[in-house]
Parts: C-alpha cells; structure tokens; sequence
C-alpha cells in the first residue's frame, strides 16, 4: 500500500491522519431490475447452518467456530442475536448480523472495526469484505451504508474554557451551541475529555474527545495508534484530540448517498459538509473566533486550527502501510502486560489463603511450585492436555 502522507500545518494545529473510524452497512438483494428487493430472501441452506451453529453456542453458552472466513479469520457465532436480527457472528474485523427481525428489505448487516478499516484503508476493507458477502450468499450483494464515523486526529487544538462561545452548528437551525443539544462535558482530573455536539442517536452528531486518554483508559489493545501518529510526526508528547463526525442512515438519505462505494467516494464531501471548507462560514460544526462588533456569530471567522482540521481529508487519507504486524504486535504487548498483571494478583490472592500450606518466609516461587502442581492435577482429571489447550487458545484468540 502506499505509504500515508496526510499531515497538514495551520499554525500550531496538525492533522496526523484522518479517516473511517467505524463503518456500517446493509448488504440487500438485487431484483432484475438492479433495484433492492423490498423482502430480502435468505437461503435456505444458510439459514439451517446458522440455526445449527447457534443451537451448539448456546449449548456451550460459549461462542462457536463456524466454517466461514473473512480475512482468513474465522467467524465465531454468538448464543444470542444483537438487537433486531437473530443471528450475530464475529471474527474481531467484523460483526455480521443476519435475520432481520423488523427490517425485511435488508438481508444482512456488517459492521466493520476499526482496526480492520485503518489496517488496509476503508476501500480495501470494503472492496475485500463484499467479495466475502457475495461468496457467502452466492449472488451479487448491493451495499448501502447505514452509519459511518469520520474522524481526524490533530495536535495543537487548543480548546478554550468558554468552549459554548467559540462553536457554531446547525443542529438546531443555525444557532450557536446551546446546552440542549450540547451534551454536557466530560472532565477528568478538571481537564476537558470530551465535548458531544447533538447526542449519538441524532441523524448528524460530532464529538471532540482526548483520544490518547481514551486508548489509556478505554481501549489499551488501540495503543497502535501511536505508531500510525509517529508515521505522520507525533513527538510521542504532544495532546491529540481526535475530531469526529457521524452520519446515520437518515442522514445519508437526504443527501442521495444510497450506494457504499458512492459514499466512500464523496468522503471528502461528506467531511466539508460537517466541518466546513475553508474560506467558508458553513460546516455543520465550525470552531469560531469571536468577534464583538458582530453579532451574527455565523459571520466569524474560522479559526486558523479550525481551517486545518476542514483540510483533513483533502488528500492521502485513503492511503495507508498495511498496519496488520504492527496491530497484532502491539495487541500482543497489552495482552501479554494484562495477563502479567492478572496473573500476579491472583498469585498473592491464592498465597494469602495459604495459611497453613506455606511458612511465612517462603517466597512466591513456593507459591508457584504449589499452583503447578495443583493445574496439572486438574488437568489430569479433566483429561486436559496442555498443549492441546493452548493451540485451542491461540485460535480462539486468533493468535497465528
């Protein structure tokens, strides 16, 4: 792939990268006249496999192994459904609904990660994952997308206290940001985390957030991030807000984008439709420098930050380095640290019980011997072996 040169100057702010950070799309069937089906048909084959992979995931009450690929990565069936469809399988790159309980005109739902979309780039991803759903049903699939989140991750914002005062949107008909429909503030440790423009469930929101606070404190195995920045200048130091715009299906339909592909390639668009383009006091979203003599707040400028956050996506931001070495690394480290940690925790927990079994002057290596012994005899009586179990774990954890 090509390398990913993205990263843009105004003043003190700097994009690093920008792009899909979560996707979501409708895969439907085609009439003869090219046009969705209005009742989406499954097969019959496919459905008496999902009916027999959920039978076996709810009688292990564990998720189960199927014989379907995407990327090379088996899917697993859950016991239960998500929310509105019968059938939910997952292989960490994709959730793939089926078995639309109210929605009949649409035969299948993907929602992709995000590791997945910034592994490849959202077209690889795409382009790959069609040819998945086309295999699997044995028909061409139409893709329609139902939510897709737009981000860029920039250094240098600076995001003043008076935050109400120096943001515009057209949430609520033109007007400045009022509290109804900007969330309340998240802080930590009386630092801004997060501003929340119009709320997840609304057609069109955006979100400004701390995104290194969110990978420590949330999402530890995202900590590849910090490679990608480091690609594009990232000083390992500097504060990165992440900018971040979603569009749901209602959105989407009034602005005629029905067709995923159409959508990846009106991402530009979609982008300056949320920020606004530079030179321009339109945006749904625009950071403002206030002026006094006016008081038609649409009127301000822009801010010099906010001009290069609109220019994120003016080139580059749909090339990247195949990222899969360098996720499956970095998931490793956080994986192995994790269990390093449970591992020793427990140890002292186990050793506390340990009243009479050790002298209080034997060290945690008396410990350890001890628990050894103890695995190994429950293994034994379960018929457990080791090394059995341990390739069972790699692919159930998909470590290859």
């Amino acid at each position: 792939m090509t390398e990913m040169r993205i990263a843009r100057v105004s003043g003190k702010t700097k994009v690093l990268i920008a792009g899909v950070d979560t996707l979501i799309l409708n895969a439907k069937q085609l009439g003869d006249d090219g046009t969705p089906k209005k009742i989406q048909t499954l097969p019959s084959d496919v459905g008496e496999h999902l009916d027999i992979w959920q039978k076996e995931a709810k009688l292990k009450e564990d998720p189960y192994t199927t014989p379907w690929e995407h990327e090379n990565v088996s899917l697993k069936m859950w016991p239960l459904g998500a929310p509105g469809w019968t059938w939910l399988l997952k292989n960490g790159l994709i959730d793939l609904m089926i078995g639309a309980q109210l929605n009949k005109a649409t035969l299948a739902r993907v929602r992709f990660s995000s590791e997945y979309l910034w592994r490849y780039g959202v077209s690889t991803a795409l382009r790959n994952t069609h040819t998945f759903l086309n295999d699997l049903f044995a028909e061409t699939l139409y893709l329609q997308p139902a939510e897709m989140h737009l981000c860029a991750d920039v250094t240098g914002l600076t995001i003043p206290k008076d935050y109400e005062q120096v943001f515009v949107s057209r949430a609520k008909v033109q007007r400045p940001i009022k509290e109804s429909y900007l969330d309340k503030p998240i802080y930590r440790y009386n630092k801004l985390e997060t501003l929340q423009f119009s709320g997840h469930g609304s057609p069109m929101s955006a979100t400004i957030y701390d995104k290194l606070r969110e990978i420590q404190i949330k999402s530890q195995k995202k900590v590849w991030f910090h490679d990608l920045w480091k690609e594009q200048g990232w000083n390992g130091v500097d504060h990165i807000w992440r900018v971040e715009c979603r569009l749901k299906r209602e959105c989407l339909h009034e602005m005629d984008i029905e067709e995923a592909y159409d959508a990846l390639e009106k991402i530009p668009a979609l982008w300056a439709y949320s920020v606004g383009h530079v030179g321009e006091h339109d945006g749904w979203l625009r950071m403002v420098k206030p002026d006094k003599e006016d008081t038609n707040r649409w009127r301000w400028g822009t801010t010099h930050g906010w001009n290069t956050i609109q220019q994120a996506f003016a080139c580059g931001w749909n090339g990247y380095n195949d990222m899969t070495d360098v996720q499956r690394e970095r998931k490793r480290e956080v994986s192995l640290s994790q269990a390093e940690a449970a591992i020793a925790g427990y140890t002292a927990t186990y050793a506390a019980w340990l009243q009479e079994e050790i002298d209080p002057s034997d060290d945690v290596s008396v410990v350890l011997t001890r628990l050894y012994e103890k695995m190994t005899d429950l293994w034994e009586r379960k018929g457990v072996d080791f090394h059995y179990l341990r390739r069972q774990k790699q692919f159930d954890y998909h470590i290859f």
